[in-house]
């Protein structure tokens, strides 16, 4: 990889963040506030990145009791109409994530999979971030769940919450992102805002909330 600095980190970041600019568009934060969150260095994202994010944004880590990506799934339900329709397991799991185990199972279709080595040889192994797996192989000794909120010291209250998994054969960063609730013009309900950091820079989700009949929850991300 050619370095090109602390500034603009490795050539093909910096190359991608370009492509990023000339296809996109400027934005004020103040304007959009909906589009803030973490982000990264020119280095490393890893399972340590928000350990150091808390830390430089005077956020205190919350790792111990019960810990949701959503602390209170009823921020959900304003404006959302059939919310309160979600079957409670639902509830559950996004009120108390850190009491949940997961598992998986992934293999890539074959006529994609030397597009996604290469992503992961150029970017996810580096990064430790969005390492989707290669191979089925890659899941077999399962996964580790950590959710860390991250809270306000004065107010108490939990701006995000920071969900980071590894897989355990290959100690690989699959996920680093924040959870949080958000409003975005044109659209009365709360949303799900993902944040994913890259260097200088993040990918952002932000998934409005359905429900359906039978008490399923439904994120979706239209364009």
């Amino acid at each position: 990889m050619i370095w090109l600095g602390e500034k603009r980190g490795n050539l093909s970041d910096w190359v991608t963040q370009q492509w990023v600019r000339f296809t996109g568009r400027d934005v004020s934060l103040a304007e959009c506030p909906w589009l803030d969150g973490p982000v990264g260095g020119t280095r490393q994202i890893g399972k340590q990145f928000f350990d150091d994010y808390a830390n430089q944004n005077n956020l205190e880590p919350i790792r111990s009791g019960i810990r949701g990506l959503i602390p209170d799934f009823r921020a959900l339900e304003a404006n959302n109409p059939g919310m309160s329709a979600v079957a409670d397991p639902v509830r559950q799991f996004y009120e108390q994530t850190s009491e949940f185990h997961l598992d998986a199972w992934s293999q890539w279709y074959s006529p994609l999979r030397p597009f996604g080595k290469a992503l992961s040889i150029l970017f996810s192994r580096r990064l430790q971030q969005l390492n989707v797996p290669l191979s089925s192989l890659d899941c077999a000794r399962g996964m580790t769940s950590s959710v860390v909120q991250l809270r306000h010291p004065h107010s108490g209250k939990v701006v995000q919450t920071a969900w980071v998994r590894e897989l355990r054969a290959t100690q690989n960063v699959i996920y680093a992102g924040s959870y949080s609730i958000c409003k975005v013009p044109g659209h009365p309900g709360a949303c799900v805002k993902v944040v994913f950091p890259l260097p200088n820079g993040s990918a952002i989700v932000i998934m409005k909330a359905e429900s359906e009949p039978e008490g399923s929850l439904v994120l979706k991300s239209p364009a």
